[in-house]
């Protein structure tokens, strides 16, 4: 991201190898741009309107709100993954495990460069316009070293969740604050073989808008203390991105002045952050996770309590029902209505 001033006017724009997305106060800086640009480098291609396509990226302006979505992308891996029009799944993944017939072996080995193209095509999409499957996603990744049949299986159903929600999408507003919030959750022994815990985060930018940045992953260490040891840690992850998204956006022209509200579900973990926590269950948590106290005490970020049935974060750490993904969903995109 490159910001650009031009007297009391400026442009943004982003780059990627030779094409740019750029976004300016008025046309006429786009202009003045675009003509040194040309002198400089010789013909370039210029496209502009209230319909425009970046990296696969659909982008519409329709009066006061922005669109992003990728229906081009989406229609070309559900070819390529062979989903028929008829195959759909109201969920990207199954709360408990799959059932499968049993006079299949479900843990013979499969091609693992088919497995690893699937993969890195739903990642292209969880990244960019669909962080509702980021969770599915990051856990079918672990498995891109030995994949099996029941793992393409578990693809397979991401796979026919998106062709049952190809009209989702991305939706920013044009009345809009700019004040930083965040979502942040953890799952506790996600992961039997080790005992580690599974944390999600995610970040808007105002009441009306769309989650704008996502991140679901499995935990680097063992949480012995339990649940709300888990959820602390996450705080930590999470608030080292509130430091970087801030900078961020002061260097955009959006300076954060007031503390960016970090939503967590667990009181516990709350009450640690804050220092009212019992010393002797945190005696033995490595040192860089007390970083969120101090972010805390700079008024950096302030801690607020969000039940889990509101938490968005809670769906990029855990398999969900289907009435739990939708509501945490719609919570999470802003649903896209003309």
């Amino acid at each position: 991201m490159i910001h650009v001033y031009f007297t009391n006017e400026f442009i943004m724009f982003c780059v990627h190898v030779d094409d740019m997305y750029i976004i300016s106060s008025t046309n006429s800086e786009i202009d003045k741009l675009y003509q040194i640009l040309s002198e400089s480098i010789g013909e370039i291609t210029r496209k502009d309107g209230n319909t425009l396509s970046y990296l696969g990226m659909h982008i519409e302006r329709k009066n006061d709100y922005i669109t992003i979505t990728q229906p081009g992308y989406v229609k070309k891996i559900l070819n390529r993954a062979g989903i028929q029009d008829h195959e759909l799944s109201d969920t990207p993944m199954s709360v408990s495990k799959v059932v499968t017939d049993d006079n299949e072996d479900m843990n013979e080995a499969v091609d693992k460069h088919q497995y690893l193209e699937l993969i890195g095509m739903l990642n292209y999409l969880a990244v960019l316009t669909r962080p509702d499957i980021l969770y599915p996603v990051s856990r079918a990744a672990q498995r891109c070293s030995n994949p099996t049949k029941s793992d393409l299986l578990q693809v397979k159903k991401i796979f026919k969740y998106i062709n049952n929600t190809q009209d989702i999408g991305l939706k920013f507003t044009k009345d809009n604050n700019f004040q930083l919030r965040a979502w942040v959750d953890a799952s506790h022994v996600q992961y039997r073989e080790d005992s580690k815990g599974h944390y999600g985060y995610c970040f808007s930018l105002g009441d009306n808008d769309s989650v704008f940045y996502a991140k679901s992953s499995k935990m680097k260490i063992v949480t012995p203390a339990g649940s709300a040891e888990t959820e602390y840690v996450a705080m930590y992850e999470a608030a080292t991105e509130i430091v970087f998204l801030r900078g961020l956006l002061e260097e955009l022209g959006f300076e954060q002045n007031d503390p960016t509200i970090l939503y967590e579900d667990n009181k516990s973990a709350i009450a640690q952050v804050l220092g009212k926590g019992n010393f002797h269950k945190q005696k033995h948590i490595m040192v860089k996770y007390h970083y969120t106290r101090e972010l805390i005490e700079n008024k950096v970020l302030t801690p607020v309590y969000c039940p889990s049935e509101d938490n968005v974060a809670d769906i990029l750490t855990k398999p969900t029902s289907k009435g739990v993904l939708e509501h945490l969903r719609n919570l999470m995109f802003n649903p896209i209505t003309d």
